[in-house]
């Protein structure tokens, strides 16, 4: 991999494992696993660019996470508070979950198709009490 070769010693050292994770928009793109648990999305061709950004993006992370360098580069945490229930939500299972619902018009959606209704009946949603 001539884009690692590139990359600094400090760089190399801090890396614990690199995984091909091609996605559907992109068959280019790795998943650097960090020493200090951060994991790190980004293009091969692009790898030895965006680390050397790394170090000042994880400095200013919380808590291990996941710093995306696909596109630009961002970081966000493993695990993310659910803002109407309080409760954590993992990275993968928020991204599976598609269906969403909206408050005001109290009817299940589906983000894939544009907020269309998920199925022509039962669309009222129940209230929580």
């Amino acid at each position: 991999m001539a884009s690692y070769n590139k990359l600094p010693q400090e760089s190399k050292q801090g890396i614990s494992e690199i995984k091909y994770a091609p996605s559907k928009t992109n068959k280019d793109l790795i998943n650097v696993y960090m020493n200090d648990g951060n994991r790190v999305i980004v293009n091969i061709s692009d790898l030895s660019e965006k680390m050397a950004y790394y170090s000042q993006v994880a400095e200013q992370m919380d808590k291990p996470g996941i710093v995306d360098m696909e596109v630009g580069i961002f970081s966000y945490p493993y695990e993310k508070e659910s803002e109407e229930t309080g409760s954590e939500v993992s990275e993968d299972s928020a991204v599976e979950n598609q269906e969403v619902v909206d408050p005001n018009a109290g009817v299940a959606t589906d983000e894939a198709n544009n907020g269309t209704p998920t199925n022509g009946e039962n669309q009222e949603v129940q209230q929580a009490e």
